[in-house]
């Protein structure tokens, strides 16, 4: 999970410098008086490199909530069923009884 959560952050932070890169080139553009067009492209491409920074934050945020659902499920895991799965963990025994053993009442 933290090589997921590294992951997202790194797009994040890779976008969010493409973006400021865009807003320079606008910048510059617009100095330069080069065509409308060319400027609303930029800024189409600099809504998009925003909206690839917000998922990949909330990519992150799910990952992150995800990573600690997992360990409260592990630890509720152990609390109730550990004494069990260590018991038969350190059986002896290798097989399961026979069917009549549960039958049996």
């Amino acid at each position: 999970c933290q090589a997921s959560t590294d992951t997202a952050l790194e797009l994040m932070d890779e976008a969010l410098e493409l973006a400021t890169d865009c807003d320079t080139l606008i910048a510059d553009i617009t100095a330069k008086g080069v065509g409308d067009n060319l400027i609303a492209k930029c800024e189409h491409l600099k809504e998009q490199l925003d909206l690839q920074a917000a998922a990949a934050k909330d990519v992150h945020d799910k990952i992150q909530g995800g990573e600690e659902a997992c360990r409260t499920a592990s630890a509720n895991a152990e609390l109730r069923h550990g004494g069990i799965f260590r018991a038969v963990a350190d059986s002896p025994l290798t097989k399961p009884a026979e069917r009549d053993f549960y039958n049996a009442r």
